[in-house]
């Protein structure tokens, strides 16, 4: 299968910027496994930059929420990094948005029109 670039656009949700162009990518198609990967690894890189600001939940800020919530019931309760790792990509999936599309030969995405294209989930204005 012939690869194609894609670009592609992320970030937080407000008020933490929306989406930015965060880089290309090779790929067989948007919805491709390894494209999508690396756009959420584009993605936690910005969580992981606002980690512990903010409101915004490190993993270790998780776990000790968590130890904290079940100790008040339990205190034999154990949180396994398997249940800390479960609420950390849920609070990174509920803060992060990314969005894929081909790249288009001669076409700047950190022009404006693409931003707001991803922003319009593909519609271009």
């Amino acid at each position: 299968m012939e690869e194609k670039k894609f670009w592609v656009f992320g970030g937080m949700h407000d008020p933490f910027g929306g989406y930015h162009y965060l880089g290309t990518v090779e790929g067989s198609a948007t919805d491709d496994p390894e494209v999508m990967d690396y756009a959420r690894e584009l993605c936690i890189d910005i969580y992981e930059s606002y980690a512990g600001l903010h409101g915004i939940r490190s993993w270790d800020d998780i776990r000790e929420d968590l130890i904290d919530s079940e100790a008040t019931f339990d205190d034999d309760f154990e949180v396994s990094d398997e249940d800390v790792d479960d609420v950390y990509n849920e609070e990174i999936d509920s803060w992060c948005c990314y969005w894929i599309m081909e790249a288009i030969p001669g076409e700047n995405p950190e022009e404006e029109k693409w931003l707001r294209t991803a922003m319009n989930g593909g519609d271009i204005e």
